[in-house]
């Protein structure tokens, strides 16, 4: 867990501080509720959903400005598929472009500003926020 936390920000004089990465790795983990054996540990141990989690906590933790994310919620609890999709809001209100990937209708209406749906490699571009209309386009059928 300790070796994906970003060691830029934990430099003096060139030298890394090892114990504000083991203090910081030890609140993402907090922070991400990712169990596992330890933050020394490798992230290989930890099972899919912290694996999961641990890849979030990477990727908020830098607050990038453009977030690619495919099927951010997938095996999740639905708390922490509920942080996820809070943390994807926080993301685009301080300005990141969001690009989600997701067969979960739900999670779709919940989180995207714009649908664009892609069935057999074709795109369709829609304005409608209609279950119905999403599902036919989704099934590669005209609205």
């Amino acid at each position: 867990i300790i070796e994906g936390v970003d060691g830029h920000r934990f430099q003096k004089s060139g030298l890394l501080k090892r114990e504000n990465i083991t203090e910081h790795a030890k609140a993402l983990s907090v922070e991400y509720d990712v169990r596992g054996p330890g933050i020394t540990a490798p992230a290989q141990l930890l099972s899919g959903g912290n694996i999961q989690k641990l890849i979030l906590a990477r990727v908020f933790d830098k607050k990038p400005l453009l977030i690619l994310a495919n099927q951010p919620t997938r095996g999740l609890d639905m708390g922490a598929a509920a942080d996820v999709a809070r943390r994807l809001i926080e993301a685009r209100s301080r300005g990141a472009g969001i690009v989600l990937i997701s067969e979960d209708l739900d999670e779709i209406l919940r989180l995207a500003d714009r649908i664009l749906v892609i069935h057999d490699g074709e795109f369709a571009e829609t304005h409608t926020r209609d279950r119905a209309e999403l599902g036919l386009l989704m099934a590669g059928q005209a609205a």
